[in-house]
């Protein structure tokens, strides 16, 4: 089973570095986490044509947004670097099942047939549609 906390590949374009002094304490991290901080880069997918929340400029490339800024905190608290790769819906479960990326922060409804397939967290965001 992927873990929805941690995925996701890119070039060099969709490449964020991040970097912090106050890592979190290595010896108490779980077996796959530790293996995220001994590779140095965090592979997060991101949606990346919503504003505010998961955004790539088209002109620079920069990635932007609220999932973009949680996914720079998640490696910053783990001392490595941050990888950004755009997934779509069709995309996100399959590029975690690859390890293509470590973990989704984009939209994602929680459905008992994907707690099945992934693991899953509370959300951060919840809508409704009429």
């Amino acid at each position: 089973m992927a873990m929805a906390l941690f995925a996701g590949c890119g070039d060099d374009s969709s490449k964020s570095a991040s970097t912090s002094s106050a890592a979190v304490d290595k010896s108490s991290l779980p077996k796959d986490v530790q293996e995220i901080v001994d590779r140095g880069v965090l592979r997060v997918g991101v949606k990346n044509v919503t504003k505010g929340f998961g955004y790539q400029d088209p002109a620079t490339g920069e990635f932007s947004g609220l999932e973009i800024d949680l996914a720079k905190k998640m490696a910053d608290h783990l001392g490595i670097k941050v990888e950004f790769t755009p997934v779509t819906a069709a995309t996100r479960t399959a590029l975690l099942d690859s390890g293509d990326i470590d973990c989704v922060l984009a939209t994602f409804t929680i459905t008992d047939e994907r707690k099945k397939l992934v693991g899953l967290y509370d959300s951060i965001l919840y809508g409704s549609c009429r």
